[in-house]
């Protein structure tokens, strides 16, 4: 997939604003047009996407991307935390988020934690975090939408960090489908 100069340098070392593709993601490498997310941890100038429900780990530079782990529906990442949202290994099991660490320098992810969502998303739903509480919200989205949240910060989530509905009942709006949510500055949804 083509990637801009500035998403994975920062600052001084862009030299312009072309775009290129990755020597490590291109269509050579059968990534093509399967690549639906990309998220760059900054710190350590990695690129990681997300193709056919696999994570992989890439930078401007390396010549193969390096596959991070697998049953991957959704991911965030925010400062050096890293949250999947992942498939179960049994097939009618529950999704769960894996939760860790980027490390600073190479952009490993090390998991610390995980956490049963108690249902199956049939739709990839959206990942976001609140800048006013620092929670991470899960958008179910729809015609009658659920948002849950972790109570916990997202950089502090455990095993036990409580998982509530925020919208309950779903807003239902005639004709509306829900694909998206935002905040406004103040942290209220919209």
């Amino acid at each position: 997939f083509p990637s801009h100069d500035t998403k994975a340098y920062r600052g001084a070392k862009h030299k312009n604003f072309d775009w290129k593709v990755l020597p490590s993601a291109g269509s050579d490498d059968n990534y093509g047009d399967k690549v639906n997310q990309i998220e760059v941890h900054s710190k350590s100038n990695s690129i990681f996407f997300l193709h056919e429900g696999n994570l992989y780990k890439t930078n401007v530079l390396a010549s193969a991307a390096t596959k991070v782990d697998s049953l991957v529906k959704n991911f965030i990442i925010k400062g050096n935390t890293m949250i999947l949202l992942k498939n179960n290994v049994k097939p009618s099991g529950n999704d769960t988020l894996v939760f860790g660490t980027l490390n600073l320098t190479t952009g490993t992810f090390l998991a610390v934690g995980g956490k049963n969502l108690m249902k199956r998303y049939k739709d990839i739903p959206q990942l976001e975090i609140n800048q006013s509480n620092n929670q991470l919200y899960i958008l179910d989205k729809g015609t009658a939408p659920h948002i849950y949240t972790l109570t916990d910060p997202f950089n502090a989530l455990t095993s036990s960090s409580p998982l509530t509905s925020v919208v309950n009942p779903s807003p239902t709006i005639a004709g509306i489908e829900w694909r998206t949510i935002g905040y406004g500055p103040d942290g209220t949804i919209s």
